[in-house]
């Protein structure tokens, strides 16, 4: 099996990125226009980048950036993974999005609407700062030590395995050596 380098994981991640970033321009344009719009949006982009996740490993193994650089996550023996390893490997980051979305939640519930009307992007988020809860900065702290681990964890182990993989006992391998759908669902 080939494990997969640095430089193929970060493709894969940046292609998905592009992939979704229109649902971030749309939830930047729906938040213009009130603040149930703002919650809303906030809530479905953040959903959609979880259930993308989720949803693409649990199913084909890969998502659309790991399917274009030729990667898919499997078990430590080989085989295809399913709804456990999917959902295990992204619990972590299911923590720190749920974290995440309810101090932005509680920002927008607090601003009062006539803060919130009639400003710029950038007026937005200065005054969504002044609501959003004192907590939200540990739990972006500690967000940044588990990315950072994670990444040493990558670079320090043969089979190239992050922390995520280690939690779902799964590891990254090149998409020409493994099976293409799930064994029996998990």
């Amino acid at each position: 099996m080939t494990y997969s380098s640095f430089g193929r994981r970060l493709g894969a991640y940046l292609i998905d990125f592009l992939l979704l970033s229109p649902l971030i321009a749309l939830q930047i344009w729906a938040s213009g226009h009130s603040i149930s719009m703002a919650i809303l949006s906030t809530v479905l982009v953040s959903v959609a980048f979880i259930v993308y996740r989720v949803y693409c490993h649990a199913i084909w193994g890969q998502t659309v950036g790991k399917r274009v650089v030729k990667l898919r996550v499997v078990r430590l023996s080989g085989e295809a993974i399913g709804w456990r390893e999917s959902l295990l490997r992204s619990s972590v980051e299911m923590l720190f999005t749920g974290l995440t979305l309810s101090a932005q939640l509680i920002a927008l519930a607090a601003i009062p609407a006539a803060e919130f009307a009639g400003l710029d992007t950038m007026q937005r988020e200065s005054n969504l700062q002044v609501y959003t809860p004192a907590w939200s900065s540990h739990v972006m702290t500690l967000s940044g030590i588990w990315y950072i681990a994670s990444l040493i964890a990558l670079f320090v182990n043969d089979q190239r395995r992050t922390l995520h993989d280690f939690i779902a006992g799964t590891v990254v391998a090149g998409a020409e050596a493994v099976p293409s759908v799930p064994t029996v669902a998990s």
